[in-house]
Parts: structure tokens; sequence; C-alpha cells
């Protein structure tokens, strides 16, 4: 039993690619834009922020349980007005204004 030899012609290669480089240009071209539509259909960018908002009393009370109500009460109101659907959709707006153009548009 002989065992077959494979022989691999270096040149043959190279003149076959360099023969046909515009399929190689053109199948590269292809799995380019392919990965680009992928990824640009694929992923959608959420936009997310957050604050921390410090709310003290000024009250002449000596007592800090009553300083420490009145600070989370108006902590409460802040954070209600804060959340209201107008406030985020006018924030929204002011953001698109400002970097909309250079991002693409805000999604809900």
């Amino acid at each position: 039993m002989q065992k077959n030899k494979i022989i691999i012609e270096w040149h043959s290669i190279l003149k076959d690619l360099l023969m046909n480089a515009w399929v190689v240009l053109l199948a590269a071209l292809i799995g380019m834009m392919g990965i680009y539509i992928a990824s640009y259909s694929v992923y959608s960018p959420e936009y997310t922020s957050s604050a921390t908002l410090v709310v003290t009393a000024k009250s002449s009370a000596s007592n800090p349980y009553s300083l420490v109500s009145i600070s989370s009460e108006m902590a409460e109101v802040y954070t209600k007005i804060f959340t209201q659907p107008t406030i985020k959709e006018k924030g929204g707006r002011a953001l698109f204004q400002r970097h909309g153009q250079r991002h693409g548009a805000l999604r809900d």
C-alpha cells in the first residue's frame, strides 16, 4: 500500500488568488456590509441617567427627627415631580435638540 503525498503548489494557489482577486474583494465587501447591517439592526442604544438629590429642611425646630421627617417628605415630593411623564418628555426633547442630530432619534 502506497501513501499518496499531497503536494501543494504555492505558485499555482497565488496565481489563482491574484487572477480572482476581484472575487475575494467582493466577498470581503459583502461580508463587511452584512456585519454592518446586522450590527445596526440588532443593536439599539438605551440612554439612561440617574441623579442624587439631597434635601435638607431649614427649620427652627431643634428636634432632629422632625427635620429628617420634613426632609423625607420634601424628597418624596421632588421624586414625584421628576418622575412625571411631562418632565420626562421635556427632558427627552431637550436632549434630542442638543444631541439628537449626532446620535440619531431617541426611542421610547
